[in-house]
């Protein structure tokens, strides 16, 4: 979200389609489940076949070691039944909705990979500019406001999804600092290989990426505080 409310490159990109972002949520961070082989570190997913969102997602799987298998979400309960894949990634709060509960028995808590979906409200800015001042005021903060709520809602959902799971027998591991540094070091090129093509298009590949990390500080010092988009 603050992303493309501050003054940068995505927000240059969204200004390039005529579009005013209102408001985002996302699903909680990913984790790594699967039905029957504990997952206390990175070793033990070399080799096993994870269903992938597909996308960059593929390249980050074969970092963690295992096999990309690309699927619908929905095909995922009974790919995992049947052993057509090992492993899946998802937010705990969508399980129910699958069924994923009857067949996942194994799950990460801490490795966080970035959530693949998201939903994101925008106004064209041909009709955003044909409100008055004060209506544009009350739509930007009202989109604000919904942003954070929804993202709270999200990730409120997914813990008590985790805790509702976790008391009817499902186990979980959170990797040490150790593993998650070792995953990190190997996700860490996929970013740099990203900044170094953008940067040979003649796209801002450098300048995106450290507005992003600048981001991600910003809200790990306080997520709920963005800025509302300038009039």
């Amino acid at each position: 979200m603050r992303a493309v409310i501050e003054p940068g490159p995505v927000r240059d990109e969204w200004n390039r389609n005529g579009l005013v972002a209102l408001m985002s949520v996302t699903n909680a961070p990913y984790e790594i489940h699967t039905p029957s082989k504990p997952i206390a570190g990175l070793s033990a997913l070399a080799g096993l076949k994870m269903r992938s969102p597909g996308g960059s997602y593929d390249e980050i799987i074969k970092r963690l070691g295992a096999v990309p298998v690309s699927m619908p979400i929905p095909d995922s309960f009974e790919a995992l039944q049947r052993g057509t894949i090992d492993a899946t990634l998802y937010s705990f709060s969508n399980w129910a909705g699958l069924r994923l509960q009857e067949v996942i028995r194994h799950t990460t808590t801490n490795v966080a990979l970035p959530a693949a979906s998201g939903l994101t409200f925008a106004i064209s800015q041909q009709a955003f500019d044909s409100l008055s001042t004060k209506q544009r005021a009350l739509l930007l903060e009202a989109g604000r406001k919904a942003a954070i709520r929804s993202q709270t809602v999200q990730l409120e959902s997914n813990e008590a999804a985790l805790k509702r799971f976790t008391a009817d027998g499902l186990k979980t591991y959170a990797w040490s600092k150790a593993e998650l540094e070792a995953l990190n070091s190997k996700l860490v090129e996929i970013k740099n290989n990203w900044v170094r093509n953008m940067d040979s298009a003649r796209r801002p590949g450098t300048r995106t990426a450290a507005d992003m990390s600048r981001f991600i500080g910003e809200a790990a010092k306080d997520p709920r505080n963005f800025p509302i988009r300038a009039q």
